[in-house]
C-alpha cells in the first residue's frame, strides 16, 4: 500500500504544479496536495492543518519562494521540509535560500531528483520530530526524576523517625531533622562523623555486623549517650545494594525507647507497691505504705496517676477505720445488752454505707420480737398466762418458731393454772370427800408433772437446734464477707483492665491510621520509580538512535563533500554546507555520548532507589498488618474484661445480699437462743415441782384439814390469775 504524503505546492504554473506531483506519484507516494500562488492562502493552508512537505517555485510574481520560506520560518511551531523547484535561479539566489532554511534546491530540467529529495526530507523531518519528542520526553523524565527526587528527600528529611546513611566504613552520608533533634549534634558535625565516634554504653541484639553478613534488615537495642543525654533506642539496620547486588550504603532507623521504658520501669515499681497495699487491704491490714518515688523528666504524668490513687488508698484505709470501728461499736453494744445502741450511716458512702445500715436494721430487726417477748414474759410475771405474741408484728425464719414456743408456754401454763383453780374448786366443793379428792389431785398433779416434762424436753431439743443453726449461719456471714471483700477487689482490677485497654485501642487506631497513610504514600513512590526505570530505559534507546544518525548525517556529509569537490566552482556552496553539517553532526556525536553517560547512571540510580523502596513498601506493610492484629488481639481484650468486670458486680452484689441477710439471722438467733435457754430453765422448774405435789399427794390425807382451811385462801388467790 503506497504512502500519502500531504503537499503544499507554491506555483503559479498548474502545469509544473501537475509534473511536481506526478514525479512523486511515481515514485511510489500518493499525495494529498493544494496548489498556491499567494501569501494569503499560504499562511491559512499552514494554519489549517499540519503537512508533510512544501514544494515551492522561486518567482510567482507578486509572490516568490523567498517570501514563502520567511513565512514559514516565522511559524516556529512547524518543522515543515521546504524544497525550491525552480529553472530560473542563480547559484547565488540558491545559496542564500539553502542559507535562509530551504532544506533543497531541484531544477526544474532535473525533476527525477525530486523524489529521492522529498523522501530523504520527509524521513529526516521524521528524525527531527522523533528527536523533539526523545529530548521533550527526557526533559520531562529528568524533571519528573528531580521532583521525585525532592519528594524522597523530602520523606526522608521531613520523617518522624530518626534515620542516618552510612557508607560501609560507616561515615555518615546523611542524617535526618528528626536525628538531629534526637542526637543533639548540629547536622554539618554529624556529617563528618562515623557510626564508630557515638558513645555506646550498651547494646543488645542485632546491629551492622548482623546486618552486612546476612544482607538483610536486622533489629536490635542500643544505649547511647548523646548531647541530648542517655537514650534508650532501637535501632533498624537495612543494608542497601547497588543494581548489581552488592552493598553499597547502610541505613539506620532510630525509634526513642528512652520514655517508653523509663515509664514502663517506674509503672512496675509502684504498681508491685499498688499490689502489695491492695494485698495487706484483703487480708485486713490497714499497715499500708503510701510513698511514691519520685519522677524524673518521663515519669512525671505517671506520678500524679500514683498520687491520685494513694490519695484514694488514703480515702479507703479511712472508710474501711470507720466501719470497722462502727462494726465494734454495735458488736460490743449487743453484747452487753445494748440494743438500742446505732452507727451513724451519714459518715459512711456506698457499700460501706449498705454494710453500716445492714448492721443497724438488723438490730431493729430483732429489737422488736425482743421487745414484744419481754412484754409477754412481764405479762406471765403479772399471772396473765392468756398474752399472745403479737401476730401484727412481721417475723420470719427462727423467730417464727421462738413466737410458737412462747404462746405455748403460755397456753401450757394457763392449762395448768386451769386445772389446778379447777381441783380447788372441786376441793372446796367435795371437802367430805376427801379420801377420793386427794386420789384426783394425784392424778392431775401426775399430769402436770408430765406435761411439763415434755414441754422441758421439746424446750431443750429446740435449744439446740438453734445454736446449731446459729453455728452454721455465722460461719457462712464470715464466708460471705471475705468472699464479697475479695470480689470487690477483683471488680476493681477488672475496671482497670477495662479502662487501661480502651486508652490502647485509641493508641492503636491512631497507630492503625498513621500506619495506612505511610503505606499509601510508599505504594506510590515504588509506582512512580518503576515507571521512571522504564521510560529511563527508552530514552537509552533513543540516544542509540541519535548516535547511528549522526554517524550517517557525518557519512552524508562527507558524501556531499566529494560531489562538491567534483562540481568545482558550483559545488562550493554545497561543500560549505556540507563542512557545517559534518561539524554539526560531530557535536551531535560528543552530546550524544554524554547523555548516554548520564542516562546509564540515572538508570542505575533510579533502579537502586526502586529496590530500597520497594524493600520499604514491603516493611511498611508487614508493619500495618501486625498493628491491625495487635489492634484485633487488643479488642477481644477490652470485650472480656467488661464481661468479667460485669459478672465480677453481678456476684458481688448477691454475696453482699446474701451476707446481710446471714448476719441479721445470726443475731436473731443467738437472742432466740438466750430465750429458749429461759424458757427451758422455768419449764424445768415447773416439772420439779409437779413432781414434788405428786409426792406429796399420800401426805394430803393426813393434811385435809388444813387443806380445808387452805382451800377458801387459795381459792381466793386463783381468782388472780387470767386464763
Amino acid at each position: 500500500m503506497s504512502e500519502v504524503i500531504s503537499v503544499i505546492v507554491l506555483e503559479d504554473s498548474k502545469d509544473d504544479a501537475f509534473f511536481n506531483l506526478k514525479e512523486l506519484q511515481k515514485g511510489g507516494y500518493e499525495t494529498d496536495s493544494i496548489c498556491l500562488d499567494n501569501d494569503r492562502d499560504f499562511r491559512k493552508a499552514l494554519s489549517d492543518r499540519e503537512w508533510d512537505i512544501i514544494i515551492s517555485d522561486y518567482d510567482m510574481g507578486a509572490f516568490n519562494g523567498k517570501d514563502a520560506l520567511k513565512i514559514l520560518k516565522e511559524r516556529h511551531d512547524l518543522d515543515i521540509p521546504f524544497i525550491l523547484v525552480s529553472g530560473a535561479v542563480g547559484e547565488d539566489t540558491a545559496v542564500e535560500m539553502m542559507k535562509s532554511g530551504c532544506t533543497d534546491f531541484i531544477a526544474k530540467d532535473s525533476l527525477s531528483r525530486l523524489y529521492p529529495a522529498v523522501k530523504r526530507e520527509i524521513k529526516d523531518a521524521k528524525i527531527r520530530k522523533e528527536r523533539i519528542k526523545a529530548q521533550a520526553d527526557l526533559d520531562r523524565n529528568l524533571t519528573e526524576m528531580k521532583e521525585l527526587t525532592f519528594r524522597q528527600n523530602t520523606m526522608l528529611e521531613e520523617n518522624p523517625t530518626p534515620l542516618i546513611l552510612m557508607d560501609l566504613n560507616l561515615n555518615i552520608k546523611f542524617v535526618n531533622r528528626a536525628y538531629v533533634k534526637l542526637s543533639g549534634y548540629s547536622k554539618d558535625k554529624l556529617l563528618t562523623m562515623t557510626a564508630r565516634d557515638f558513645k555506646v554504653l550498651e547494646k543488645s541484639g542485632h546491629g551492622l555486623k548482623e546486618a552486612l553478613a546476612t544482607k538483610s534488615g536486622v533489629t536490635g537495642d542500643i544505649t547511647v549517650e548523646f548531647p541530648t543525654g542517655i537514650k534508650l533506642i532501637e535501632q533498624d539496620t537495612i543494608p542497601i545494594a547497588d543494581s548489581e547486588g552488592n552493598i553499597s550504603d547502610i541505613l539506620a532507623a532510630y525509634k526513642d525507647m528512652t520514655e517508653i521504658r523509663r515509664v514502663n520501669e517506674y509503672l512496675h515499681k509502684e504498681v508491685i507497691k499498688v499490689s502489695e497495699n491492695l494485698e495487706n487491704l484483703a487480708e485486713g491490714n490497714l499497715d499500708i505504705s503510701l510513698e511514691i518515688e519520685n519522677p524524673d523528666e518521663y515519669t512525671k504524668e505517671a506520678y500524679e496517676n500514683f498520687n491520685r490513687i494513694n490519695e484514694s488508698m488514703k480515702a479507703l484505709k479511712t472508710a474501711v477505720n470507720r466501719m470497722v470501728e462502727d462494726a465494734g461499736m454495735l458488736a460490743e453494744g449487743g453484747k452487753n445488752g445494748k440494743f438500742n445502741v446505732r452507727a451513724d450511716i451519714s459518715v459512711h458512702k456506698g457499700s460501706f454505707r449498705q454494710v453500716i445500715e445492714g448492721f443497724n436494721e438488723t438490730l431493729e430487726a430483732f429489737i422488736v420480737p425482743l421487745n414484744e417477748a419481754k412484754k409477754i414474759a412481764l405479762e406471765y410475771a403479772d399471772n396473765n398466762f392468756s398474752a399472745r405474741f403479737d401476730k401484727k408484728i412481721q417475723i420470719s425464719g427462727e423467730f417464727v418458731e421462738f413466737a410458737e414456743a412462747l404462746n405455748n408456754t403460755g397456753i401450757c401454763l394457763g392449762e395448768t393454772i386451769a386445772g389446778v383453780k379447777e381441783t380447788v374448786e372441786k376441793t372446796n366443793y367435795n371437802a367430805k370427800e376427801v379420801n377420793k379428792g386427794t386420789e384426783d389431785v394425784g392424778r392431775a398433779a401426775e399430769d402436770v408433772a408430765s406435761t411439763s416434762q415434755k414441754t422441758a424436753d421439746v424446750v431443750e431439743k429446740l435449744l439446740v437446734k438453734m445454736e446449731d443453726i446459729n453455728n452454721q449461719i455465722a460461719d457462712l456471714s464470715a464466708s460471705n464477707e471475705e468472699i464479697a471483700s475479695t470480689s470487690q477487689e477483683v471488680l476493681k482490677g477488672a475496671l482497670n483492665v477495662v479502662d487501661i485497654g480502651k486508652k490502647a485501642q485509641v493508641a492503636g487506631d491512631d497507630a492503625k491510621h498513621k500506619m495506612a497513610s505511610v503505606e499509601e504514600i510508599a505504594g506510590k513512590s515504588v509506582g512512580e520509580i518503576n515507571s521512571l526505570k522504564d521510560q529511563i530505559s527508552e530514552v537509552g534507546t533513543v540516544v542509540k538512535l541519535i548516535y547511528e544518525i549522526t554517524g550517517q548525517i557525518n557519512l552524508l556529509a562527507l558524501n556531499a563533500a566529494i560531489e562538491a569537490a567534483r562540481a568545482g566552482e558550483h559545488g562550493r556552496g554545497f561543500a560549505v554546507v556540507a563542512g557545517e553539517v559534518k561539524n554539526l553532526a560531530g557535536e551531535a556525536r560528543q552530546a550524544t555520548d554524554s547523555i548516554e553517560k548520564v542516562v546509564a547512571a540515572v538508570q542505575a540510580n533510579s533502579e537502586s532507589a526502586a529496590a530500597s523502596i520497594t524493600g520499604a513498601n514491603k516493611e511498611i506493610i508487614n508493619g500495618a498488618e501486625s498493628v491491625n492484629n495487635a489492634l484485633e488481639a487488643l479488642n477481644k481484650i477490652i470485650i472480656s474484661a467488661n464481661q468479667v468486670q460485669k459478672d465480677i458486680g453481678d456476684i458481688t452484689n448477691a454475696i453482699e445480699n446474701q451476707a446481710d441477710i446471714a448476719n441479721k439471722v445470726v443475731s436473731v438467733t443467738q437472742e432466740g437462743t438466750v430465750m429458749t435457754h429461759e424458757v427451758q430453765n422455768q419449764t424445768v422448774e415447773l416439772a420439779s415441782l409437779a413432781e414434788e405435789a405428786s409426792a406429796s399427794v399420800e401426805e394430803i390425807a393426813s393434811a385435809v384439814y388444813e387443806v380445808t382451811e387452805l382451800t377458801a385462801g387459795l381459792r381466793t388467790d386463783m381468782d388472780k390469775f387470767r386464763l
